[in-house]
């Protein structure tokens, strides 16, 4: 049944409710969050179990009564003052993508998707879990092999009713890779964590420096008492995940739009000359940053046509809710495709068409907040948006500094793959020059 604000379905026996215009979207993500009850769409569905053996039930997956005070506990590691005495950390892997990037410049075919994630990881280790992984040292790095694997398979399992069932998807060959995969990610993050229990113990509660995610989770754990170590494993897998994954695949989307668009590369790098002058190798401020205006609107524009998160879920609870004038039943699954919602047509003209213009000031002040959800919005948006934002414009700044990107395949050619993040179905080619 369809409507201008509902699409109803069924996936297998669970009956599904596609929320695509702004007005049903805010009804589904805007709650109270101060009180929660059963009309509060704050719960997944069950296929987020998929993911459970990759990320647990950590702040991306739990439902809505081990999220809240989960998300009250972790927001103010997530503050723009403490995101900022990261920029740093964000400078130093920048500054050493650009010198491997530039030992691919001049003319050669490239694919930067590895390079990217690698300096993605490399931030995430310092800044949010508190230790170096050295994954832009090593061009094989098997954490970010076993996520990709991981994630993959976990979508696969989604998307085909018959590996819902876990003695089917075990012995599948996508269940295979999963298991094998998990690993690999999990390796790292008991690394990590044994690394930084014993640096806890021995540093005490010195509170030099910027205490990254991991600090205030164990201080949480061994002080307050209110983690135990499997909340900790559990928010350490997600952040490392998510915190690579996302971040990585919007950096590759947004580098190929540019180097798709000469008169947008040319004025991004206008803009970064205005303010950095012939220096490309400056680090980063964060009085910088607030100058970066453009350089935003591309980056905004960029998570509209290819918003990182392809699709989320909501699950009805206990009463029902009524979401535009219809009454969806208890445990009904509400799915939004902000990639669907960024297309409509009635809100961007042309919407194929990428134009950072868009996000002018004068051009969204009247734009409703739910028709633009590359992060979420409500209760449950994500918590790591500032701290993306900060570090995709550091990490452009310093590419589009040093270098003019050249895409090499048109627009009809690169197709999105919607996994557990939206990515490329195949791989992107590049030529990258230096700037003359």
């Amino acid at each position: 049944m369809l409507n201008k604000d509902i699409l109803f379905t069924w996936i297998g026996f669970h009956p599904v409710a596609l929320a695509g215009k702004p007005e049903s979207i805010q009804n589904c993500l805007q709650c109270n969050t101060a009180v929660l009850t059963d009309s509060s769409l704050l719960d997944k569905p069950m296929f987020y179990k998929f993911v459970h053996p990759i990320v647990g039930t950590g702040l991306l997956t739990s439902d809505g009564e081990k999220w809240k005070p989960r998300r009250r506990l972790l927001n103010s590691s997530f503050r723009v003052p403490v995101i900022q005495e990261f920029i740093p950390d964000f400078n130093k892997h920048s500054a050493k993508l650009v010198s491997i990037l530039k030992e691919k410049a001049g003319g050669e075919i490239v694919e930067l998707a590895t390079p990217i994630a690698h300096c993605m990881l490399d931030i995430v280790g310092d800044t949010i879990v508190g230790t170096h992984i050295g994954a832009q040292d090593n061009e094989n790095h098997e954490y970010i092999k076993g996520l990709r694997s991981t994630f993959f398979a976990a979508f696969q399992r989604t998307i085909k009713l018959w590996y819902w069932p876990e003695f089917t998807f075990r012995y599948s060959e996508e269940g295979n890779i999963f298991y094998r995969s998990l690993k690999y990610t999990h390796d790292l993050r008991n690394l990590v964590l044994q690394r930084k229990k014993k640096e806890y113990h021995f540093r005490g509660t010195d509170e030099r420096g910027p205490k990254s995610l991991m600090d205030n989770l164990l201080s949480f754990h061994m002080e307050k008492k209110n983690l135990t170590e499997e909340d900790i494993k559990e928010e350490v897998d997600t952040f490392l995940a998510a915190g690579n994954e996302t971040t990585a695949a919007s950096l590759l989307f947004t580098c190929y739009l540019v180097g798709l668009d000469k008169k947008v590369q040319s004025e991004a790098q206008n803009e970064l000359d205005r303010i950095f002058g012939d220096d490309t190798l400056r680090c980063v401020t964060k009085e910088d940053l607030a100058e970066m205006s453009y350089l935003e609107c591309i980056i905004k524009e960029s998570l509209r046509l290819f918003p990182t998160v392809p699709f989320v879920a909501r699950k009805v609870p206990k009463g029902g809710k009524t979401i535009c004038g219809y009454k969806l039943p208890p445990g009904t699954t509400i799915l939004i495709i902000p990639y669907i919602t960024h297309r409509d047509p009635d809100i961007y003209p042309e919407p194929e068409r990428f134009d950072p213009t868009r996000f002018f000031p004068e051009n969204c002040a009247n734009r409703s907040q739910y028709a633009y959800i590359p992060f979420l919005a409500g209760a449950r948006n994500c918590i790591g948006q500032k701290f993306a934002m900060i570090e995709m414009k550091v990490v452009l700044a310093y590419v589009l500094r040093n270098f003019t990107i050249e895409s090499l395949d048109p627009r009809d050619k690169v197709l999105a793959a919607p996994e557990m993040s939206l990515r490329t179905a195949d791989r992107v080619r590049f030529r990258v020059f230096p700037r003359v």
